[in-house]
């Protein structure tokens, strides 16, 4: 039998964390996501620091200084997107950010779409802890 199983891979709160649940802090394979330069909203997006989502989700990422461009490796796929750019590519497919990538405090700020449309992740906004939930989803065989 074959059931689908739901993993949370991050809360990234917005503001002070002291607002978690009464019952335990949320958790990400045992911490709370936390950042140097915290999550960013813009035109009601939400920018998230690249490289900490992603090497959470066990990706492997890349700077390239001279052309301002990302490449994370996950899963066999390839993601490109460049700082200042409405486009990222993951291996020949293109898609089209609501706001494009930037550079904040010297960190790399891309929209959860990204994440979800790149990286096949799922994510919720949570308005009551001004927060977002991400998770990944995985066949599990059960015998």
């Amino acid at each position: 039998m074959t059931r689908r199983a739901h993993q949370t891979l991050a809360l990234v709160m917005y503001g002070n964390p002291v607002s978690h649940t009464s019952g335990g802090e949320p958790q990400f394979r045992g911490e709370l996501l936390t950042f140097d330069v915290p999550p960013q909203l813009k035109d009601g997006n939400v920018l998230l620091p690249i490289r900490r989502i992603s090497e959470s989700l066990g990706a492997a990422i890349e700077w390239d200084e001279a052309t301002r461009t990302v490449t994370i490796y996950h899963n066999g796929e390839e993601i490109l997107l460049q700082i200042g750019s409405n486009v990222f590519h993951r291996d020949d497919e293109k898609f089209i950010l609501d706001v494009p990538a930037e550079l904040i405090s010297n960190r790399v700020f891309v929209p959860l779409q990204v994440f979800v449309e790149g990286l096949g992740v799922s994510a919720n906004w949570d308005d009551v802890r001004q927060a977002v939930w991400i998770w990944s989803s995985a066949e599990l065989n059960v015998t």
